[in-house]
């Protein structure tokens, strides 16, 4: 009997991935997975088929990602976005606004992070950049934080309903296994903190009892500074004008093109003339990233950039081509690029091979006897990993393949080009 995995080989890498990779797919157990999972896996998997990228690069550590990544689909169709943040994701997109000449000043603004996250590394690093007022909004803001004394910690709500959980920042993500579990766990854990809580507590109050955890009462207040502030809201539930530079990543993607329409009519509003809205996905340091920078102009929001990291052109992780629906604009665009790139056989031979000399300088990934892309011996951390990645993507750029795929695009008859921090870039307008 053909199974799901048995036939997103066939059709999608045309049968050829590795024994591994058949293996970690498999243990996902797919017949017990929801509609939706299935859905999300297969596109993942169509648009691989689209970008050109073939079975031997789909590495072993790529499918046994699919298991978390499984698990977050869930969370998100049960109606819950997570509002997770990385620090130092956001860098070349600060970069970006302090480099590209459609911000005008530099000294003055309004800067809005739509979808800050919690904890809000991304837009705390943007405010130490900028000389700007800068605001954070999200739906997801808790009311309190516990933390356990690994590390590990959940949010609350005002009416101390958990929001969320993560495990310690560079420990291991096991905390996700058996999630109904990890949730009654730190239920529990808010529960006898919350009883220790001084019935005269204020907003910041900390109560910290070593042998249990830690607790704390409104930890948004901890971050903000006199040009720093988070309010709870979202998109078109947010009363704010005369922004200057709008952001919104790893959001839009969760929804569909309505949605989309609709934020652009709200943020018309909410830009002035000439204001910029960035908005995409990104990853660590980013890495992974795909974004759009659409312009106010005359009254309307006008798309005037497409940009992505030159790692896009064979990923290392799952979650480039994530998407949680066909008509999602950038993830649609970046396939677009990327398969008219792997089309380029001449440029594409020398970057794989480029790509592959790194990635086995830096003892992170080697090529196995079968051709298949693999993870060395070594004993890196996944933190040690994703710094390495990130040296082998900027030794891309220096050697000149970003500027090489470009020109590529040009040949192919789009406007592209480098644009100011080193991506790859087509202009719209």
């Amino acid at each position: 009997m053909e199974t799901n995995v048995m036939k997103w080989n066939d059709i999608y890498f045309d049968g050829d991935l590795s024994e591994k990779v058949m293996q970690h797919l498999k243990d996902l157990e797919l017949e017990k997975k929801s509609k939706e999972v299935l859905f999300f896996l297969e596109r993942m998997f169509r648009y691989m088929k689209r970008a050109g990228i073939s079975g031997t690069d789909f590495t072993d550590e790529q499918a046994q990602q699919l298991n978390l990544i499984s698990k977050l689909v869930e969370d998100v169709w049960s109606g819950f976005i997570l509002p997770f943040t990385l620090e130092y994701r956001h860098k070349k997109l600060d970069e970006y606004v302090l480099k590209t000449p459609l911000v005008k000043t530099q000294e003055d603004g309004i800067f809005l992070d739509i979808g800050c996250g919690f904890p809000p590394h991304t837009t705390i690093e943007t405010s130490s950049q900028l000389k700007w007022k800068v605001i954070g909004i999200d739906p997801s803001l808790p009311t309190y934080l516990v933390k356990d004394i690994q590390g590990n910690y959940a949010t609350f709500d005002e009416q101390k309903k958990i929001l969320y959980f993560q495990g310690s920042p560079g420990k291991s993500l096991d905390i996700w296994d058996t999630p109904q579990e990890t949730k009654k766990y730190f239920i529990t854990l808010f529960n006898k903190l919350f009883k220790m809580l001084p019935s005269e507590s204020n907003s910041g109050c900390v109560l910290i009892k070593d042998e249990i955890g830690t607790l704390v009462v409104d930890p948004i207040a901890r971050y903000e500074n006199t040009n720093l502030s988070f309010h709870k809201g979202s998109i078109g539930d947010f009363e704010i004008e005369d922004v200057s530079v709008a952001r919104c990543f790893n959001v839009l993607f969760y929804f569909d093109t309505t949605f989309r329409e609709n934020s652009l009519r709200w943020l018309s509003n909410v830009l002035k003339e000439n204001g910029l809205f960035i908005c995409g996905v990104n990853g660590d340091h980013s890495t992974r990233c795909r974004h759009t920078v659409y312009q106010k102009k005359k009254g309307s929001m006008v798309a005037i950039e497409f940009a992505f990291s030159v790692d896009n052109i064979r990923p290392l992780g799952g979650v480039t081509w994530a998407a949680f629906h066909d008509d999602d604009y950038e993830t649609n665009t970046l396939i677009e690029l990327v398969g008219v790139l792997r089309l380029k056989k001449r440029f594409v031979q020398k970057f794989d091979k480029r790509f592959d000399e790194l990635l086995r300088e830096k003892e992170m990934y080697i090529r196995d006897e079968d051709g298949y892309l693999v993870c060395s011996d070594s004993n890196l951390t996944p933190q040690e990993k994703e710094a390495r990645k990130v040296e082998v993507y900027d030794q891309l750029d220096k050697e000149g393949y970003t500027q090489a795929a470009a020109l590529e695009l040009v040949e192919s008859g789009y406007n592209a080009y480098r644009n100011e921090i080193g991506f790859i870039a087509i202009r719209l307008d």
